[in-house]
């Protein structure tokens, strides 16, 4: 069953996401109650699209750093946790209609990409996270990102609203904002 008309149902889920999903002692201890039955909630839904072959579920880049970074933090067996079993959904059809793969193009001089924004006050976000962004700007299909507990996304909100990137934080009421910036 594919829906030909789902190019707004393109994700792009922050590895937090799964994280937090997980539900694990010890990782994302900042996420509320709340914010764990939201990250499950999303992921699950996500993982029931991708067995129905809903087209276009999820974006990953097609040389795997996201994924890369999933598997850093997740089992790719599929359990115990929810963020797992979105791993795993992965694997198996990561070359079908739910997933979409774009390019990203790494930089070696300055640990970046290509395709992120040459945005001021882009300046320092967490380089960790720019591969997101590359992949939105490159996935050409309006994804959102979806963010659970990192407070860059809220922070860096103007500039990156300024380059057309669109955010969904799963739980605004995880997020706090650095002192430092």
């Amino acid at each position: 069953m594919t829906n030909e008309n789902s190019d707004f149902n393109t994700k792009i889920v922050e590895t937090n996401v799964a994280i937090v999903s997980n539900n694990r002692r010890g990782e994302s201890d900042q996420a509320s109650a709340k914010c764990k039955i939201a990250c499950i909630e999303f992921l699950s839904k996500i993982v029931d699209d991708m067995k129905k072959d809903v087209r276009w579920v999820i974006a990953l880049d097609s040389g795997d750093e996201i994924l890369n970074e999933y598997r850093s933090y997740l089992s790719p067996k599929g359990q115990p946790g929810v963020g797992d079993a979105f791993l795993y959904e992965i694997f198996q059809r990561k070359y079908t209609n739910s997933v979409r793969l774009s390019p990203i193009t790494p930089t070696v001089e300055d640990k970046t990409y290509t395709e992120f924004p040459d945005n001021p006050g882009l300046q320092t976000f967490d380089r960790s996270d720019r591969k997101f962004v590359a992949l939105s700007i490159s996935c050409n299909k309006d994804p959102i990102i979806y963010n659970a507990v990192d407070s860059d996304w809220n922070e860096f909100k103007s500039p990156l609203q300024a380059e057309n990137i669109k955010v969904k934080q799963l739980c605004p009421d995880c997020i706090r904002l650095s002192l430092t910036r």
